[in-house]
């Protein structure tokens, strides 16, 4: 987040957030913490999250409008809100640079260009308050129907803080219709875990769990795919229809939506799943191994289901393989020591900048994951499951914990 919450652009002191005390460069805040400057790239920036994304963080996490926009995007020194508004009357309403004084213009095609959203500043710095993206400009206002029934029946005031700010498109691009109340679509993804807890569905009723080769189906399916994995994340992420999909077999990506989502598969008289597309959705296959661990940890998840059900698998070697060829070059990932067809496809998925999973034995562990010029190796934490055993724990006590991550080998230079 903004290292001060409603920095404008003239004062931008970067992102920031917490990290270990042994973190080498950090500021440190006492013996267990430090915080450290993000960076664009290596770390989770919410100034690069788009509107629909911070909405979902928000209702994800019951997070207050006005702070998390703050706190995200920067505001604009240049002009505010009522300034703003001032000028797209004189356009008759539309967001128009060229009716803009021309130092404002200016700064807009430079902002444009940036992709990042940006705030204009309300009176005295509260509601209302504008964010322009892209071609859109947003108003974030008060609730005040649901402040003045907290306050008249004595509730407490930070009760649901999502729900204590209203956004709605002011408007857009000429083009573009106005004054459309902000709502989600009812194709956008929903949450797992709030679907199941809400009981709009149980998790096996759909792609939870399922016959895919190579992998065991029934209960066995159930209890890893559901309670350690599916009915534990948070985010509304796309994951592979069926985990442990190869390559030669993809199905693509799913998550449930409303039932009101047309075009989407049935499930119940609550919701339906849906095939996600990239560029809309969130998918998980996209998403670097380092954001993969950060979710396992967030969520609590189980490390082989977890890649499996965001990766595909390849069909062409497996991970056993993998090894054998990597011992021809002395432990180094070289393509020139693996067989032509092998290495014309390693050319191929290297361009797709997806990583993909190597096959353990039988389907299990260990199994390696391919990413850019790195090999990692995931195997079962022995040590922890056989302390659970001895001392009759939960099997799925900590399921991040069950299993080890590490860096195999990296590519030879």
């Amino acid at each position: 987040m903004n290292v001060k919450v409603g920095m404008t652009d003239g004062q931008d002191l970067g992102q920031w957030c917490y990290v270990s005390a042994q973190c080498g460069g950090a500021h440190p805040v006492n013996e267990h913490v430090s915080w450290k400057q993000c960076e664009s790239g290596k770390d989770v920036l919410s100034r690069e999250k788009s509107v629909q994304e911070l909405l979902r963080m928000a209702d994800d996490n019951d997070l207050l409008y006005p702070v998390l926009f703050k706190g995200a995007y920067l505001t604009w020194d240049s002009t505010d809100w009522a300034n703003m508004k001032y000028y797209m009357k004189k356009n008759n309403g539309k967001l128009n640079h060229y009716s803009f004084p021309p130092a404002v213009r200016t700064k807009m095609d430079v902002h444009r260009k940036s992709g990042n959203p940006v705030i204009f500043a309300g009176p005295g710095g509260g509601m209302p308050f504008g964010v322009w993206e892209g071609d859109d400009l947003y108003e974030i206002n008060e609730n005040l129907d649901f402040t003045m029934w907290k306050m008249a029946n004595g509730v407490d005031f930070f009760l649901k803080p999502s729900k204590m700010a209203n956004i709605s498109l002011y408007m857009g691009a000429p083009g573009i219709s106005l004054q459309v109340k902000h709502d989600f679509s009812a194709c956008s993804c929903l949450p797992w875990q709030k679907t199941y807890q809400e009981e709009k569905v149980k998790c096996g009723e759909s792609n939870e769990v399922g016959p895919v080769q190579g992998n065991n189906t029934g209960e066995g399916d159930k209890n890893f795919n559901c309670r350690p994995f599916y009915e534990s994340i948070k985010e509304p992420i796309c994951m592979n229809v069926k985990v442990g999909m190869t390559d030669g077999q993809d199905l693509g990506q799913w998550c449930y939506v409303s039932a009101q989502c047309g075009g989407a598969h049935p499930v119940n008289e609550h919701v339906s799943w849906k095939q996600c597309e990239s560029g809309k959705d969130v998918l998980s296959r996209e998403k670097s191994v380092q954001e993969l661990l950060r979710m396992a940890d967030d969520n609590d998840l189980l490390y082989p289901v977890l890649f499996k059900g965001a990766y595909l698998t390849w069909d062409s070697t497996d991970w056993a393989n993998m090894k054998y060829y990597m011992k021809k070059n002395n432990g180094k990932l070289n393509h020139y020591s693996f067989p032509p067809a092998v290495r014309t496809k390693m050319d191929v998925h290297r361009k797709s900048g997806n990583p993909v999973i190597f096959a353990g034995p039988g389907g299990g562990m260990p199994f390696g994951v391919w990413e850019g010029d790195d090999l990692y190796e995931i195997n079962e934490n022995l040590d922890f499951t056989m302390w659970k055993m001895a001392n009759g724990v939960d099997f799925f006590l900590k399921p991040s914990k069950m299993a080890n991550i590490s860096l195999y080998a990296a590519r030879a230079h």
